[in-house]
């Protein structure tokens, strides 16, 4: 007998074979305790226009060079209906007793409440929102008029009890993590956080609640069906562009902040998670991966190679990659891509700005040893920091270069609520502190030696510098503001590079398109 129902959102847009793990986990918490959940899901509609949101789409990154060209859109078609009327309809339709709605980044914040206030006035329920911008804003998240109830911290256990309370009938305000708004007289009740789960009780993800496109992720090109997992749980680093920090702080003394699941409960979750959606790569969301207890790495890859035997993704920290047994215990598994965060190639910014406090050196070296056994690396970097010059920039694009990073991803910061780095550009007067309109293609602060113009015209050609040879910069540094000869120019060189990174098209002799592309690159500079 179900006990009751409720109707999930997902604001998130424009990231194509993405699983969300939070959404994912509450679905698969709240259908073992009884109740049927259903999705929305904003990823496939253009919502972006009306809700001031941005994110980084595919589009953008191939247009930068950092994605190579795939037939996804064969697999993840954009809706064309009109979204509100779709959200409405499955609101009348499903009739659930609760709207629940995750908000994991500060770029859906326009996103998620554009949507609430659709439902609002057709929906007489509670309304609950959870995810990490919820629990370092919780006041500006839950002073929202659309919003009667936001869960502070990780809520799978949480949001049982809140929905057991309102089928009972009950006012929802004496559960640990949940903050809720009495609707008679507006006061907001605040109750304190719960203990830190142990993510080897978590349910496994329910991906049921996805449409069949969610699951098609690209690489290299080539479409997979992939399934995103997380081994681990909380962050120990405390870089000052992350949330993590704030996290630490909240979590003092409600148990180990960094957990891990132990490799065979892991591996028994990949499996059922392999079969029932017919997966063919896994993407591991931890956020630094191989920080595995003594001997836990050795168990987990050869349970791994044995029962999964799927090519994975992982993120982690040079300074875990430094061991070369590590790096061969990752190949026997099957992982076939690492994300390192360079972040910085100035050892200034990333260590007094970022608290970062890898050298070059180390990251160097990383990379060295997964090339050697010939594992893909993806180096993930960011301008427009704090203090950041056109120079540390460039320091930056000569450090992915150097350490041979296959593909380079360029973000511009953004000072994202609950990150000590956002209260370092309010104090600095960069920002203005109700400024909250986060768009992933524009920089947010105003700082005398780098404008946000010039931090978008160098993310532009980032993958340009990198790829080019030195004599050839001046020629880029043209391309990183418009004009119509710079944008021909651009466009050409854009191509070109392509060739060099990617490869050939069908059809296309590489030899004769270098040349010729050079020729007009000649010409253009003549």
């Amino acid at each position: 007998m179900v006990k009751g129902k409720v109707l999930l959102i997902n604001p998130i847009q424009g990231i194509d074979g993405f699983l969300p793990l939070g959404i994912s986990i509450i679905s698969g918490a709240l259908k073992k305790a009884g109740y049927e959940t259903a999705l929305f899901d904003a990823t496939f509609y253009d919502i972006r226009s009306e809700a001031i949101a941005d994110e980084h789409t595919r589009k953008v990154g191939e247009s930068i060079l950092e994605f190579k060209k795939s037939n996804i859109a064969e697999y993840t078609q954009k809706k064309t209906s009109d979204y509100k009327q779709d959200l409405l309809k499955q609101l009348k339709e499903f009739k659930p007793d609760v709207v629940g709605l995750s908000l994991t980044t500060s770029n859906n914040h326009y996103t998620a409440m554009h949507l609430l206030n659709i439902i609002r006035p057709h929906f007489k329920g509670p309304i609950i929102v959870g995810g990490y911008v919820v629990t370092v804003a919780t006041e500006k998240i839950i002073a929202h008029q659309e919003v009667d109830a936001v869960c502070v911290g990780e809520g799978e256990t949480a949001i049982i009890e809140f929905c057991d309370k309102v089928m009972a009938g009950q006012e929802p305000s004496d559960i640990k993590s949940i903050w809720y708004k009495r609707r008679e007289t507006g006061e907001i009740v605040k109750n304190g956080m719960r203990n830190l789960p142990d993510p080897n009780d978590s349910p496994y993800p329910d991906w049921d609640i996805f449409e069949d496109s969610a699951f098609y992720k690209p690489f290299l090109g080539n479409v997979y069906r992939s399934g995103h997992v997380e081994m681990s749980r909380g962050c120990p680093y405390q870089c000052t562009y992350c949330i993590e920090p704030t996290l630490q702080k909240q979590y003092r003394g409600l148990g180990t902040y960094h957990r891990r699941k132990t490799p065979h409960r892991m591996i028994k979750e990949l499996k059922y998670l392999k079969e029932k959606y017919n997966l063919q790569m896994f993407k591991f969301w931890d956020g630094t991966f191989l920080l595995f207890p003594p001997g836990q790495l050795e168990e987990f890859a050869k349970l791994y190679h044995d029962e999964i035997g799927l090519p994975f993704f992982i993120t982690t920290r040079a300074e875990t990659a430094s061991q070369e047994k590590n790096v061969q215990l990752l190949k026997q598994a099957g992982c076939v891509c690492v994300s390192f965060g360079i972040e910085s190639g100035s050892p200034n910014i990333r260590q007094n700005v970022l608290n970062r406090w890898m050298s070059n050196e180390q990251i160097i070296n990383a990379f060295k040893l997964l090339r050697k056994y010939k594992i893909r690396i993806s180096g993930l970097n960011m301008m427009g920091l704090p203090y950041e010059t056109r120079e540390d920039v460039l320091q930056t694009i000569k450090l992915n270069k150097i350490a041979g990073a296959d593909s380079s991803r360029p973000n511009i910061f953004q000072p994202y609520e609950g990150t000590p780095l956002r209260e370092l550009a309010i104090k600095e007067g960069w920002i203005n502190p109700e400024d909250d309109e986060f768009k992933v293609e524009k920089s947010m602060l105003k700082m005398p030696q780098l404008t946000p113009e010039e931090i978008h015209g160098l993310k532009k050609v980032f993958i340009l510098y990198k790829e080019a040879p030195e004599w050839l910069w001046p020629v880029i540094k043209l391309c990183e503001k418009d004009g119509p000869v710079r944008n021909a120019l651009y466009m050409l060189l854009n191509r070109l590079f392509y060739y060099k990174i990617y490869g050939k098209q069908e059809g296309d002799e590489i030899p004769v398109v270098i040349t010729r592309e050079l020729e007009k690159v000649q010409e253009i500079v003549d």
